[in-house]
């Protein structure tokens, strides 16, 4: 929820199939954003 994703999307929260498998998802692209990732820390290759 704190990263704007709302309703039924936070569903994808709780999946089951694993990092990989989610990690291709709209929600998860959503909430993840590049600019997200580098205020965490997170280097990204490219």
């Amino acid at each position: 929820m704190r990263m704007g994703i709302k309703g039924r999307a936070l569903k994808v929260a709780g999946c089951r199939l694993g990092a990989w498998a989610i990690s291709k998802h709209v929600v998860i692209q959503q909430a993840l954003r590049t600019a997200t990732l580098n205020r965490y820390g997170f280097t990204l290759p490219w």
